[in-house]
């Protein structure tokens, strides 16, 4: 979902756009190799494999106009970053065999202090009772998101679902020059 965020920001909005992987699982390590810099360029996004929560500050005064932070599992460990986030968007997996530990998850920002902005709750895949009982239970919404089988390719159809997520409206934004 990072990735597609990052595409919609860069394409879509024509936003000078980075994209960060906090969790430390490494798999934009597998798409490409990074340059000097630390980072690789695709369809001119900045994408960030492995990246450190101490290189933040830093890459905030790079001039980038939306930086995604894909957390992962490690959100816990990013406490202080993810509050300075304008956005906080959290993808649950709302199958019966995920449900416990998406329960455990919404627990636990439910218990904390998540700062200027509530976040936006979307799932991919949900079965549509774990859904309902997640939303009422933890008196939220849930939005469903449609499953991308390129995050490289949006299609118009599912701006709309990107323009929830990032508070924009690509469809009437004027792209920048690049």
């Amino acid at each position: 979902m990072s990735v597609a965020l990052a595409n919609y920001a860069a394409s879509g909005l024509g936003e000078r756009t980075a994209c960060l992987e906090l969790g430390g699982h490494g798999e934009l390590a597998h798409w490409k190799a990074v340059n000097a810099k630390g980072y690789f360029t695709d369809k001119r996004i900045h994408y960030y494999p492995d990246f450190k929560k101490e290189q933040i500050p830093t890459l905030m005064n790079s001039g980038y106009e939306k930086i995604i932070m894909d957390f992962g599992d490690a959100y816990k460990s990013c406490q202080g970053e993810l509050l300075r986030c304008d956005r906080k968007i959290v993808l649950l997996s709302l199958n019966s065999w995920q449900k416990f530990a998406a329960e455990k998850m919404l627990e636990q920002i439910q218990s904390e202090e998540w700062g200027n902005a509530e976040p936006i709750y979307a799932s991919v895949h949900a079965v549509k009772a774990v859904k309902r009982a997640i939303e009422r239970e933890y008196q939220i919404l849930v939005t469903e998101l449609p499953i991308l089988p390129d995050p490289a390719c949006i299609s118009r159809k599912e701006f709309s679902y990107f323009d929830l997520l990032l508070g924009r409206d690509a469809a009437n934004h004027k792209k920048k020059k690049l």
